[in-house]
């Protein structure tokens, strides 16, 4: 089976492809054997806890849409003063280097 042939498989196939492409040499095989739609949290469980490589596995819950946050937002304001903290402390070493 060429690579192509083993995604289609990935993406379709029953639980007995997925064991098998979940343990395949091609890394792009086995991230799609988790976008196999009839793949079960069991299945997951599984290949997540496989020590032989190394896997990650991940749950999407849903859709969020992208979004700008705004300076308000919790957290926000903290991180923006903190990143330019770092920028003024940057900006005065080149200075002072005369770079």
């Amino acid at each position: 089976m060429n690579v192509g042939q083993k995604i289609k498989l990935a993406l379709r196939g029953n639980r007995d492809a997925r064991t098998l492409l979940a343990r395949d040499n091609t890394k792009t095989v086995r991230r799609f054997v988790l976008s196999n739609p009839m793949i079960t949290e069991d299945e997951i469980t599984n290949i997540a806890s496989d020590r032989t490589d190394k896997w990650f596995a991940y749950w999407k819950f849903d859709d969020v849409a992208e979004h700008e946050p705004k300076f308000d937002d919790p957290g926000i304001r903290d991180q923006v003063l903190a990143v330019w903290k770092s920028d003024q402390v940057l900006l005065q070493r080149i200075y002072a280097e005369g770079v």
